[in-house]
């Protein structure tokens, strides 16, 4: 399991495969907060919706944790959550209903926000914010749109920012983000393209969870893609 998503996330279930938790069975009882509310108040993990594309990663840290330590191939018999097909599903990749539906059940229960419970549905039910999503949180910026009208101005003065903080990028491939034809394109006063498409590129990526605000990815989209809000 990627460890970026442990530090933060909470890890793997204590309770181990076919463990029982106090809230699943009493799912209607009034102690804690509803687990879809306290997720929220995660700064940098949103929850997974129907149709999103990191389902599958978080189908893998799930059937990770159910691995067989002596057998790398093999998985326990019996999974945290008692899957309905946990046995016929366990070898593939594909998340399917049955997991997307069990994480949209525990999504409604009442939970402490310090409870393994809570810990493995963050870990198995959401995901990494990317950059660009969590530089919209901030009402001191906007991201700069690569297909948006009126922003030229504010694209060089951007490129003015990247530029300066790789004065020393003298070579081709030797700028922080390796921008396409960087050694012609420096000496260029506007914002080419090719960088346009690499704001883009890295404001799309999720977000580092061991570094949170301090992601050097986050640093360098906000300091070089932005706008004055």
């Amino acid at each position: 399991m990627d460890p970026k998503l442990l530090g933060l996330m909470g890890g793997v279930g204590a309770a181990g495969a076919g463990g029982a938790y106090l809230a699943v069975a009493n799912p209607f009882g009034e102690k804690g907060e509803l687990t879809s509310e306290l997720i929220k108040s995660e700064a940098f993990v949103k929850p997974l919706t129907k149709d999103d594309a990191k389902w599958n990663e978080a189908w893998k840290r799930y059937k990770e944790a159910h691995k067989v330590s002596s057998s790398p191939d093999s998985y326990k018999e019996k999974d945290i959550w008692g899957l309905s097909e946990w046995t016929q599903k366990k070898s593939q990749d594909s998340a399917f209903e049955g997991f997307k539906n069990e994480c949209e059940t525990r999504s409604k229960l009442r939970v402490d926000k310090e409870s393994q419970e809570y810990k493995d549905f963050k870990n198995y039910c959401a995901r990494p914010k990317t950059v660009s999503e969590l530089i919209g949180e901030d009402s001191g910026v906007t991201l700069l749109s690569k297909t948006g009208s009126g922003e030229d101005t504010q694209w060089n003065d951007a490129w003015k920012k990247y530029k300066a903080a790789n004065t020393s990028a003298t070579d081709a491939n030797t700028d922080t983000w390796k921008i396409q034809d960087w050694t012609s394109a420096k000496s260029n006063d506007v914002a080419t393209s090719h960088y346009k498409d690499a704001c883009e590129k890295q404001a799309n990526m999720d977000i580092d969870l061991t570094k949170g605000l301090s992601d050097t990815n986050f640093v360098n989209v906000k300091n070089w893609c932005t706008k004055p809000a």
